[in-house]
C-alpha cells in the first residue's frame, strides 16, 4: 500500500480536516493573549538593544575597552585604581611634579650599551630638533609668538600683514645667530671625538648646515609677503613639523596644564579643527581603556586614540588668546566605558548637534551635570592633575574635535539612571492591555464560524430567529405529525365513475 503523505487517513486515503481551536475555551483564549504579549516584548527589547543601558539593565556589565599594548598581570589584577597624587617639592622647576610611577610604559627608545649606533638620518633629524628646542627656548615671547603666527600664515597660503613685515628681519637675525651659536658648539663638540665618532658625526654636521640654509631662505620668504612656491611650503611643512616634536617634549605628566605646553597644546587643536571626523577614525590606533593611557602616557602621547564612556560634567569655556585661532572648547568628564571609577578629561573643540545645552539649568541638577554615552576620536596629551574632593588627581587627557553621539531612543526616567519599578509597571500594564485587546478582536471575529463548525447556533442567528414572526416560522414537528396523522385517517375519495 503507498505511503499517504501529510495527515492523510491511512485506511481511506482522504485528507483529514482538522477542527479549528474553539476560541471560546479559556485555555485558547490564554495561549492567544501569551503570544502577543510574547511578540510585543519582543518589538521592545529590539527598540532597545541599541542602548548600553539596556544591557546593563539587562544583567551584562560592560568589559573593559580593548586596545593598545597588552597589559601585564598585575595590571589587569589592579581592580581598584588609585590616581591620588604623591607630591614633591621639584627644586629644578616652580611647580610640583608627581611621583606617581608607571608600569611597562615604553620611554623615549635610547640605544642600549652593546645596541648598533643611530643611523645617520636619526642622528641628524635628532641633532636639529635638539637644535630648534634651543632655539625657541631662548626666543622672547613675543618673538616667539611672531615665529608661530608666520608659520601659520604660511599654513593657511595668506600674507603677512604688513607690520609683522617690518619686525620678522628682526626675528630672523635672531634666529641665525641662536643656530650659529648651537652649530659651533656641535662642531666643538665633535672635534673633541674619536676619529671614529668624527666619522660619524661629520655627515650629520654637514646635513644640519643644508637643512639650515634651506629654512632659512623659506623663513625669509614667508615674511616677505611674497607668495610661496612649492618648495618652500614644503620646507616650512617638515619646520613645522619639527617644532611639533619640539612642543611636544615640553609636554610633563602628572602636573597642571603648564605654559610651555601651550604650544603643543593649541597646535593639536588646530590640526583636529581642519580634520573630518572620519580622517581622524580612520587615523586612530584604535580604542583604548582607562588602564593603558594611564599607565603608559609616553607610548600614547601625540597619538589619535579613541575612548568611550559616559559624561558626567561638560561645560564650555573661552580659550586663551593664542596664534592658532582657537576660541573656545567644550570640556567634558567622563567616565569610562569598562571603569573605572575615575574619569578621563576631554578638551572637545564642539559638541554635537542636539547635545544638551550645558549653559542651561537642568531641574534638580547642577549645571553641566549631563548623563550620555559618548566616544571621542582624539590625541592623547597628559595625565593630568586636577584637584578632586579628597586631594590632588589624575587623569588621562584628550584633545578631540567634536564627540560621536546618539540620542537614546527611548527617554526612561532621568538619563544615565535604571527605569522606576513604577514605569516598569505601567510598560508591562500597558502591553497587556494591548495583547487582551487584540485577544478579544481575535476571538469575535472568528466567534460566527467557529460556532457553526462546532454545532452551535450563534447569538446573531438567535436574535434572528427570535425577531421572526409566526407565520414566518417552519410547522414543528409535533404540528408535522398531527397533520400526517388527519391525512392519513380522512377516507378516500372516489372517482366520478365510483371506482375506488
Amino acid at each position: 500500500m503507498p505511503a499517504h503523505s501529510g495527515s492523510d487517513h491511512p485506511e481511506t486515503g482522504q485528507r483529514k480536516h482538522h477542527r479549528p481551536p474553539n476560541y471560546r475555551s479559556r485555555w485558547v483564549q490564554l495561549r492567544l493573549m501569551m503570544i502577543v504579549f510574547a511578540a510585543l516584548l519582543v518589538l521592545l527589547a529590539m527598540s532597545r538593544v541599541g542602548d548600553p543601558k539596556f544591557w546593563s539593565f539587562m544583567g551584562f556589565e560592560p568589559q573593559g575597552v580593548a586596545g593598545g599594548p597588552p597589559l601585564t598581570e598585575a595590571e589587569i589584577a589592579d581592580e581598584d585604581i588609585d590616581t591620588r597624587l604623591r607630591l614633591k617639592a621639584d627644586p629644578s622647576d616652580s611647580h610640583l611634579v608627581g611621583t606617581v610611577t608607571t608600569s611597562d610604559d615604553p620611554a623615549e627608545t635610547k640605544p642600549a650599551p652593546g645596541e648598533p649606533a643611530e643611523s645617520g638620518g636619526a642622528l641628524a633629524h635628532r641633532a636639529r630638533r635638539d637644535g630648534w628646542s634651543q632655539m625657541v627656548g631662548k626666543l622672547g615671547s613675543a618673538d616667539d609668538d611672531r615665529l608661530r603666527r608666520v608659520l601659520k600664515l604660511a599654513r593657511d597660503r595668506q600674507r603677512v600683514p604688513a607690520g609683522e613685515q617690518q619686525d620678522w628681519p628682526r626675528v630672523v637675525e635672531q634666529l641665525e645667530q641662536l643656530w650659529k651659536q648651537f652649530f659651533d658648539e656641535a662642531f666643538d663638540a665633535v672635534t673633541q671625538m674619536s676619529a671614529v665618532e668624527q666619522a660619524n658625526w661629520l655627515p650629520v654636521l654637514k646635513q644640519l648646515d643644508t637643512a639650515w640654509a634651506d629654512d632659512l631662505a623659506a623663513l625669509k620668504a614667508a615674511g616677505s609677503g611674497q607668495p610661496l612656491d612649492a618648495q618652500q611650503q614644503q620646507t616650512l611643512a617638515k619646520l613645522q613639523q619639527l617644532l611639533d616634536e619640539v612642543a611636544l617634549d615640553q609636554v610633563e605628566d602628572n602636573t597642571v596644564l603648564r605654559g610651555s605646553e601651550a604650544d603643543a597644546w593649541f597646535r593639536y587643536l588646530e590640526i583636529l579643527g581642519q580634520s573630518d571626523l572620519p580622517q581622524l577614525q580612520h587615523s586612530s590606533v584604535g580604542p583604548v581603556g582607562f588602564l593603558q593611557l594611564y599607565k603608559q602616557p609616553n607610548f600614547y602621547r601625540g597619538k589619535l586614540v579613541t575612548v568611550r564612556g559616559e559624561t558626567h560634567l561638560v561645560y564650555h569655556v573661552q580659550a586663551p588668546k593664542n596664534v592658532y585661532g582657537i576660541s573656545d572648547y567644550y570640556i567634558f568628564w567622563i567616565r569610562p566605558a569598562g571603569g573605572p571609577d575615575s574619569p578621563i578629561v576631554v578638551y572637545s573643540l564642539e559638541a554635537p548637534d542636539g547635545f544638551p545645552d550645558v549653559t542651561q539649568e537642568i531641574p534638580g541638577k547642577q549645571r553641566g551635570e549631563i548623563r550620555e554615552e559618548v566616544e571621542f576620536t582624539g590625541y592623547f596629551f597628559k595625565n593630568y592633575a586636577y584637584r578632586a574632593k579628597d586631594g590632588t588627581r589624575i587623569a588621562p587627557l584628550v584633545l578631540a574635535k567634536v564627540p560621536h553621539w546618539q540620542p537614546p531612543a527611548v527617554d526612561l526616567n532621568s538619563p544615565g539612571e535604571l527605569p522606576s519599578v513604577t514605569l516598569i509597571v505601567l510598560v508591562v500594564l500597558g502591553i497587556a492591555a494591548v495583547a487582551t485587546m487584540i485577544a478579544v478582536l481575535v476571538y469575535r471575529f472568528s466567534r460566527d464560524s467557529s460556532a457553526e463548525q462546532f454545532g452551535i447556533m450563534s447569538d446573531a442567528r438567535l436574535r434572528r430567529l427570535k425577531s421572526l414572526k409566526d407565520d414566518e416560522l417552519l410547522p414543528n414537528v409535533e404540528e408535522s405529525l398531527r397533520r400526517l396523522a388527519s391525512t392519513q385517517s380522512r377516507p378516500p375519495e372516489s372517482d366520478s365513475k365510483g371506482s375506488p
